[in-house]
This record gives C-alpha cells, sequence and structure tokens, in this order.
C-alpha cells in the first residue's frame, strides 16, 4: 500500500483538478475559468496553510504562490499580492532566496496598484532577508533605499528615516561609498531633529557621519564638517561624541596611531563601541600616515 497524501497534499490534488476544470457539477456546465481560477486558489490557500502547520514551509511557499497565480488569472491583483506575501513568509523559514523572489513578486503588483506604503513594507523585509544573509550588501543598500524612497513618498517620515540610516550604515561599513553615506546621514539627522523624541539620537549620527568624513583623506575638510555639526546643534560641542570626533581628528592630522587608539579606548570605556563603528574606525585608521622621520 502507498503512503496516505498527507491534507495539504490531499488539497494540493483538489486544487489542481480544479484549476484544470475536472471534476464536478460545474465542470459539466462549463464553468467560467475566472471561477475556477478563483476556488482553486482557495483550495492552495487551504493546503498551503495544512502543510505550514505540519512544518512543511517549502510546500506551503509553492502552495501560497500557486494561490497567487490563480488570483492574478481571475484578475484579483490584491488577492495576489496577499498570497505571494504569504508565500514569502512560508519560505523565509528555509528558504531565504524563494522568500525574496516572492516579496520582488509582491512588490510589483503593489507598484502597479499604488500602494507604495505596502510596498516599502515589502521592500524592508527583502532588506532584512538580505542583511541577515550578509552576501549581497549592494543589494541590500538598494532594498533599503528603495523602501525609504517609497515611505518618503506617502509621508512616512519615520519609517523612511529608519530605512536611510540602515543604508547609509551599509553604504559606509560594507561598500566604502562615504559620500554617500554621509548624503543620507544628513537626512536622517535633519529628520530626527524635528522630532523631539529622535533629536537625542542626532548627536550619534553626526558621530557616524563625522567618521565617513574621517575615512576620506582630507582632514582639513573633515573638521569643518564637524565644526559644521555644532553649528547646526549648539548642543553637541557639549557632548562624549563631538569630543571623540574632535580627539579622532587630531590623531589623524598628526599622524599618530598611539593617540588614535587612546581616544578609541576611552570612548569605549565610557560608551561601548558597536560592531559598525569599529570596523569604521579601523577603516579610518587605515588611512592614517606615520610622520616621516627625515
Amino acid at each position: 500500500m502507498g503512503k496516505e497524501a498527507s491534507q495539504g497534499e490531499a488539497l494540493m490534488a483538489q486544487a489542481a483538478k480544479k484549476a484544470a476544470g475536472g471534476g464536478g457539477f460545474a465542470s459539466m456546465f462549463g464553468s467560467s475559468a475566472t471561477t475556477r481560477a478563483e476556488e482553486a486558489g482557495e483550495l492552495y490557500i487551504q493546503a498551503s496553510n495544512a502543510f505550514r502547520a505540519e512544518q512543511r514551509y517549502k510546500d506551503s511557499g509553492d502552495a501560497a504562490v500557486r494561490a497567487a497565480e490563480c488570483a492574478l488569472k481571475a484578475n484579483e491583483p490584491h488577492d495576489a499580492s496577499n498570497h505571494f506575501w504569504t508565500a514569502s513568509k512560508a519560505y523565509k523559514r528555509t528558504h531565504p532566496e524563494l522568500a525574496v523572489t516572492a516579496l520582488r513578486r509582491t512588490i510589483e503588483l503593489l507598484v502597479k496598484q499604488g500602494r507604495f506604503s505596502q510596498a516599502a513594507d515589502r521592500q524592508k523585509d527583502i532588506a532584512q532577508i538580505l542583511q541577515q544573509d550578509g552576501s549581497e550588501p549592494e543589494q541590500t543598500f538598494g532594498a533599503w533605499q528603495q523602501a525609504a524612497e517609497w515611505y518618503a513618498s506617502d509621508d512616512k517620515m519615520v519609517a523612511a528615516t529608519t530605512c536611510w540610516r540602515e543604508a547609509a550604515d551599509i553604504s559606509a561599513a560594507n561598500l566604502g561609498q562615504y559620500d554617500q553615506a554621509i548624503a543620507l546621514y544628513d537626512k536622517v539627522i535633519e529628520e530626527s531633529m524635528q522630532s523631539a523624541l529622535a533629536k537625542y539620537s542626532v548627536k550619534d549620527y553626526f558621530l557616524k557621519a563625522g567618521f565617513c568624513h574621517l575615512c576620506k583623506p582630507d582632514t582639513v575638510a573633515a573638521r569643518r564638517a564637524i565644526d559644521g555639526f555644532v553649528a547646526r546643534d549648539k548642543g553637541f560641542e557639549t557632548t562624549r561624541e563631538y569630543k571623540f570626533l574632535a580627539e579622532l581628528a587630531a590623531a589623524k592630522d598628526e599622524g599618530d596611531t598611539e593617540k588614535f587608539a587612546e581616544a578609541a579606548r576611552e570612548y569605549d570605556r565610557l560608551t561601548k563601541l558597536d560592531a559598525w563603528k569599529t570596523t569604521v574606525l579601523l577603516k579610518i585608521r587605515e588611512g592614517i600616515t606615520e610622520p616621516s622621520l627625515t
């Protein structure tokens, strides 16, 4: 005897038969292709849920994709975008690359419908999946950047700012695109300074932007940029972050690697340096030229 089909497999078979127009009273009298697609889609979604209950995540995703394709045949793009999203959530557990593919199909449909906030949400999902993988920083950057622009187009500036910040971090630490990162941090700073809740974080964004300036060879320009931060926010001059930037700039200007290291140690003693700051500090350190002895 063969193995008995699971509930999900049985529902998939029913859905495939329905999609093909086979079986039942309706098929005898020629039910429309649209009706068959709608009914098959409902069965595929039931199959997707059954597979998910069985922890068969790829099968669950595959069934949801079939449901989405049925919705497209039935000219129901809203349902199709939801089903592709459902597929992505199932795939994400075991096949993140398929989750990204499903999300991109979701986004394509959402954009066509003018649903840009929802498209931004799904683009953010892609960015998070790619960021966790870590192997494609350019694509990850692009996903965060696109999500930010779509949020901004719908005037959702808090969400946009979060995405710009993520894009800026990747641009600096992973891509070495410092001017691009500075421009994005500037957007984050501008938006944050307009919010009483977010304004407290501005000193950290000034610090990150300052790091990016110090990664570039022109120390004089970096000092001007740091002074510009004070001009934008008078309170910044009293912060530990300003003192740290000033000490780093002086150490770089003097070619003094020990002074640079001491400034980093002192800052880390009071405010722990995270992975991003450590990475970019090492890039600044690499650019310090020791003074000539001749």
